[in-house]
């Protein structure tokens, strides 16, 4: 049943948060006619990939939250307003030091909205079609069939996290393969690594988007996952029963 004319669902917000939001959004969209998405302009290709097969919610990109309450006011929407994430401060060994960490921010989400954190999973719906997807796989292939996905950058570390991946691999007996690394600037669109997450064989990544978007379609892709524990200010819980545990975890004593 539509109870509200227009929405204008939270704000703009970072690619990571957007996939964790997306099973949100669709649930909320149930009740309006016509849902309004804020996204930041950098994710707009990103975004409306992802939501198009949403036709009730449409993507807008802005570039401040002052044009997103220009946007607003305009179009007489009704906003529903992002949830607060309560951080907490978390000491680090090495080297000594407090961090910032907004700890498990993902099932806080969740629990403001009032939606039970397996819908996270559930409701997580990728388009029939996705643009690019394919001529992306081909591309970085170049034919092979057998290969490992990588990503280490991050919006902080555009230059990797300093983990040598051939050699962990090489450490746990982990079979040759080609590696191919998931770089900032290969595509505006991370909608276009889809076909690439469902046909790999391994996938290692850090706490990143394209962490949140892999383990969004777990179910979509038979690669052994890895989540390299390297960032300091990361502190989410991994697995659970709704993603079945999929995810084997590497730690690592020193966090940057």
């Amino acid at each position: 049943m539509r109870i509200l004319n227009r929405l204008f669902f939270c704000g703009a917000m970072s690619l990571g948060d957007a996939f964790v939001y997306y099973p949100i959004s669709r649930i909320v969209a149930r009740t309006t006619e016509k849902m309004y998405l804020p996204c930041r302009r950098e994710y707009f290709d990103t975004l409306s990939s992802l939501y198009a097969d949403e036709s009730n919610i449409e993507v807008v990109g802005f570039d401040s939250p002052l044009h997103e309450n220009e946007f607003i006011k305009l179009h007489n929407l009704t906003r529903i307003e992002s949830p607060p994430i309560y951080p907490t401060m978390v000491h680090r060994d090495n080297p000594p030091r407090y961090v910032q960490s907004s700890v498990n921010w993902d099932r806080q989400i969740y629990e403001y909205f009032d939606i039970l954190y397996s819908q996270r999973y559930r409701e997580f719906v990728l388009p029939d079609h996705i643009p690019g997807s394919r001529e992306l796989y081909q591309q970085l292939t170049g034919g092979v069939t057998d290969y490992v996905l990588w990503n280490q950058q991050t919006g902080d570390h555009k230059n990797g996290m300093g983990i040598d991946l051939e050699g962990f691999r090489q450490a746990s007996n982990m079979p040759n393969m080609k590696i191919i690394e998931v770089n900032i600037g290969t595509t505006n669109n991370m909608m276009h690594y889809i076909d690439l997450i469902k046909n790999a064989k391994e996938i290692h990544c850090v706490n990143t988007s394209f962490f949140w978007l892999v383990d969004s379609v777990f179910n979509s892709t038979d690669a052994r996952l890895f989540y390299h524990d390297r960032r300091a200010g990361s502190m989410a819980q991994i697995n659970s029963r709704w993603n079945n545990n999929r995810w084997t975890q590497v730690n690592y004593d020193y966090k940057i």
